[in-house]
């Protein structure tokens, strides 16, 4: 399947929540309140789009975005994904 995207729009993997304050491989710090309330999410870029590669991470922020259950390629089961506009992106996290 190939999905072309419009609009500003940016297609994110939801990367799996963590149960309690997390504080990942990058360094960066998010507070299980945070993800309690769903104000932010972390995902991975999964199409090359307006200066993001496949494979960059992300925090967003989950006010309104439109999220479905695909299987894409390299997925064995459904999987959750974000359409998300690039102004609800929050920051790119490198390593």
């Amino acid at each position: 399947m190939q999905i072309q995207l419009h609009n500003s729009n940016i297609l994110i993997k939801a990367l799996k929540r963590e149960e309690k304050d997390s504080i990942g491989a990058t360094g960066v710090y998010i507070p299980i309140e945070d993800l309690e309330d769903e104000q932010v999410s972390q995902g991975v870029v999964v199409q090359d789009a307006e200066g993001f590669v496949k494979g960059d991470i992300v925090l967003f922020h989950k006010t309104l975005p439109i999220d479905i259950n695909l299987i894409l390629e390299g997925d064995t089961e459904l999987t959750n994904y974000f359409f998300i506009s690039f102004k609800d992106i929050i920051c790119q996290i490198k390593s």
